[in-house]
């Protein structure tokens, strides 16, 4: 068993305090590339998710919103730069 990661893309944020994702890639055991999207990588590419914010994805039960994984830790958003 291991850590996948679902990378979600929006160019824009809805104003309900509701990101649903216009694009999502799915990347299965990369240890190097997850180690950079890291909280504690060095430089750190990832902020915390802003507290009003959910993100939407389509799951067994349909749209869903949240604000942290499935491990109960927040999501860290990252952008272009």
């Amino acid at each position: 068993m291991g850590i996948d990661l679902k990378v979600m893309a929006s160019s824009f944020r809805e104003r309900r305090g509701e990101l649903l994702p216009t694009a999502t890639l799915r990347l299965e055991r990369d240890s190097i590339l997850f180690s950079k999207l890291s909280k504690d990588a060095a430089p750190c590419l990832v902020h915390p998710l802003p507290p009003d914010l959910k993100i939407g994805s389509y799951e067994d039960e349909g749209l869903v919103f949240t604000q942290v994984d499935r491990y109960g830790q927040p999501l860290n958003p990252t952008t272009i730069e």
